[in-house]
C-alpha cells in the first residue's frame, strides 16, 4: 500500500527535480500504481502469491522507471528494497523462493549495467543530480519502513 499510494505523486517529485521538461515522461512513472494497490487484495486470497508479486512488480517498476528517467537518475537503486523485501517476507519453509527473489534484483542490476534501456528523455546534469538524490533517499526510506514493519511483527510475536 505504501508504494501504491506514493506512486501517483512520483510525477510531482520528478517535476520538482527536473522541471517542466520532465512532465510528459514523468507521468509514465505512475503506470504501476494499480498493480501495487491490488497486492493487498491478492494477499487476502493467496499470501504466498502476494509475497512473490511484490518484489517482482517492484523489479519491473524499477526497470520501467530506469527506462523513463535513465540510469544516471539512479532509478535502479529501487532494486535494493526489492531484494530486502524478498529477504524479509518469506517463511522458513519458503527459503528457495526467498533466495531466488533476493538474488533476482542483483541479477537484473548486473544485466542492466551493460544493457540498460536508453532513457525516453534526456535530462541535463543538474536535473539528473537532483533525480539521483531523490532516487537514493527514496529506497533508503523504504528500507527504514520495512524495518519498522519487521519490528512491529517481532513485538507482536513477543507479546504472545
Amino acid at each position: 500500500m505504501i508504494v501504491g499510494t506514493h506512486l501517483p505523486f512520483w510525477p510531482l517529485y520528478v517535476l520538482w527535480c527536473a522541471g517542466w521538461q520532465s512532465l510528459p515522461t514523468s507521468l509514465l512513472t505512475i503506470t504501476f500504481t494499480p498493480v501495487f494497490l491490488l497486492i493487498p487484495a491478492l494477499s487476502r486470497r493467496n499470501a504466498r502469491a502476494a509475497r512473490i508479486a511484490m518484489p517482482l512488480f517492484g523489479i519491473a517498476n524499477a526497470i520501467f522507471t530506469t527506462w523513463i528517467l535513465g540510469v544516471a537518475s539512479g532509478s535502479e537503486l529501487f532494486l535494493v528494497p526489492c531484494a530486502a523485501l524478498s529477504s524479509m517476507t518469506f517463511r522458513h519453509n519458503e527459503r528457495w523462493l526467498m533466495t531466488g527473489l533476493t538474488a533476482l534484483p542483483l541479477v537484473v542490476w548486473y544485466v542492466m549495467l551493460g544493457h540498460a534501456p536508453a532513457p525516453l528523455h534526456r535530462y541535463g546534469p543538474a536535473a539528473l543530480h537532483q533525480l539521483f538524490i531523490l532516487n537514493t533517499i527514496s529506497p533508503g526510506i523504504l528500507l527504514i519502513i520495512f524495518g519498522w514493519f519487521r519490528l512491529a511483527i517481532y513485538r507482536r510475536m513477543e507479546a504472545r
